[in-house]
């Protein structure tokens, strides 16, 4: 883990590539949830009921000077997946049978799943295009996306850095593009904030909703919506409480209370913004330029990169492996070595290997996970 070992509570042992699925809490940031949680049991009421609102609109406003946006412009929700879920839910019910929602073939399986479901049960007509994997870089991914964009067109639900591929997408240029057409484009930054450089506010996406706890060293159950105040009074909260039903009010104000929780993964949001800009921004160079060495040791062993241009800011990449057979291979080799990466087996480009090298990432780490990937090529 070289000078960040004791920054972490990871198992040394373990050589972990595989931040992107759902980060690694920094111990400083994990303790300061544990003393956020302690106050509020000093006194619950205070805490949880005198304090706690102008607490979590401080933390959004300290997030929002960090992504770009205003405080009112951001709702909290414990993960990209609620918020998704949430817009889902507002939006699709305004529709009808005339209509369709457009998601492309690199979404995260689990909004695919969400959408075409809420899409049914609403009946609203749902399509999937899918994109060229590997492709031919952002341009031509813009182009097919955009092909495919039609008259009953009306949601389209893109990543703004795919899951599986660690693809980052156009999404500005294409928000732009159906925002001038009157179509409404929601964004899955479950992986964007704390990876890359956010300005909210300076893109014609509609609705954007991040983690915060994979690459903002947030804890889990840390994740925000933005909109800005006329499109929020499009969205319900998926719980109603006090203050929920006031389209009038900000979706945070509608949405913070939504009955007895624990806020203090949200209320642990600036302690992480400041540690991830006190102790990783500094890192994160090399840490990408280790990315680079790796990825081109695998493209050297015959694995095919899904982005064929690689993004330099990215800390994930992804691969396409030969057949099922490798990745079986490589799953047992990479688990008896306790190498943890992300082998995933997908119907439509086949088996994917995909690669993070967070900032704690040592060549000693990423030596393991080639020759493991060596070995399993080789049978």
């Amino acid at each position: 883990m070289g000078s960040l070992a004791s920054d972490y509570m990871l198992d040394p042992a373990v050589a972990f590539l595989n931040h992107g699925s759902f980060g690694a809490i920094p111990r400083s940031v994990f303790e300061e949830r544990v003393r956020i949680q302690c106050e509020i049991e000093l006194n619950p009421v205070r805490g949880l009921a005198v304090e706690l609102d102008a607490a979590l609109d401080g933390a959004r406003a300290r997030l929002g000077s960090v992504v770009g946006a205003a405080a009112d412009e951001l709702a909290w929700v414990e993960n990209a997946t609620t918020g998704l879920n949430l817009i889902a839910r507002s939006l699709l019910p305004r529709l009808s049978s005339d209509d369709e929602v457009l998601v492309t073939s690199l979404e995260y399986g689990a909004q695919q799943l969400a959408w075409k479901w809420l899409c049914e049960r609403f009946d609203v007509g749902y399509r999937e295009v899918a994109l060229s994997i590997p492709g031919a870089g952002a341009d031509a991914l813009a182009r097919e996306l955009m092909s495919q964009v039609g008259a009953r067109t009306r949601i389209v639900l893109m990543s703004h850095i795919t899951s599986d591929t660690a693809l980052r997408l156009p999404v500005e240029r294409i928000s732009e593009e159906l925002s001038s057409r009157g179509i409404v484009c929601v964004i899955d930054g479950a992986h964007a904030p704390g990876q890359i450089s956010l300005s909210l506010r300076d893109t014609p996406w509609t609705y954007y909703a991040g983690n915060l706890h994979k690459w903002f060293a947030a804890p889990r159950g840390a994740a925000f919506i933005y909109a800005d105040r006329a499109r929020q009074q499009a969205l319900d909260p998926l719980v109603l409480s006090w203050g929920g039903t006031d389209r009038g009010d900000s979706l945070a104000a509608r949405t913070q209370w939504s009955g007895t929780g624990d806020p203090s993964a949200w209320l642990t949001v600036p302690f992480a913004l400041e540690f991830h800009s006190r102790r990783l921004g500094g890192l994160a160079p090399a840490a990408r330029a280790l990315l680079a060495e790796v990825s081109s040791e695998l493209s050297g062993l015959g694995l095919r990169p899904c982005a064929l241009e690689p993004d330099p800011e990215l800390l994930m990449a992804s691969f396409i492996l030969p057949d099922r057979q490798v990745s079986e291979r490589l799953e047992a080799l990479l688990d008896a070595d306790r190498v943890v990466a992300l082998v995933k087996h997908e119907s439509w480009c086949g088996p994917l290997l995909r690669v993070s090298v967070a900032w704690y990432v040592t060549r000693a780490d990423t030596d393991r996970l080639v020759a493991g990937v060596a070995a399993a090529l080789s049978g």
